[in-house]
């Protein structure tokens, strides 16, 4: 098993969450409940989402599941398995190396949604994101190597939980992954 780098983490979250894999596709009505709830917490504009908002998230989900996304994912389906996925990370993420890079996928969807997406959509998603993007960063180290299956594209791509546990921790260990500072 890993011990706890030299750097330190500042993650000031212990609580431990189990990820699970993303459910069953959800329809239109999520995107609306999706920029409602972001709408409520985070004051963009003060005008009601229109037509068109709701369009480009539509929009989004199809052509991400055309360019080879296994399912048309919505915005809220992504922020909630994104904010998931910080949570475990934040208590130890015990899962195997493969499905770490897998679940880091999420963010590159919502990545690659963006300039899909009207101004106002993608600046609440990038709202939504950004608390959940900090104690990511806090909860984590970057590597010195690539991780498998992953790119390194993106600052996520390239960092692995402070607190190795379980499966993740042993695969680190085997393939030689090292971790540099936050």
């Amino acid at each position: 098993m890993s011990s706890r780098p030299a750097a330190k983490c500042r993650s000031s979250v212990h609580a431990r969450a189990q990820v699970t894999r993303i459910g069953v596709a959800r329809d239109y009505q999520v995107g609306a409940a999706f920029l409602r709830s972001i709408r409520q917490s985070v004051r963009v504009a003060d005008d009601p989402p229109v037509a068109n908002d709701y369009a480009s998230i539509d929009r989004a989900a199809d052509e991400l599941h055309r360019r080879g996304w296994r399912k048309r994912f919505s915005l809220n389906e992504v922020v909630s398995a994104w904010e998931s996925f910080v949570v475990a990370v934040e208590g130890g993420y015990d899962m195997t190396i493969d499905d770490y890079t897998n679940d880091l996928s999420m963010r590159r969807w919502a990545e690659e949604a963006r300039p899909l997406l009207t101004d106002r959509v993608a600046q609440w998603m990038d709202q939504a994101l950004a608390p959940l993007d900090d104690r990511f960063r806090a909860a984590t180290l970057e590597t010195d190597s690539k991780l498998p299956g992953a790119g390194r594209d993106h600052w996520w791509e390239c960092r692995l939980p402070c607190v190795l546990v379980g499966e993740l921790a042993e695969d680190v260990d085997r393939m030689g992954l090292r971790r540099g500072s936050a």
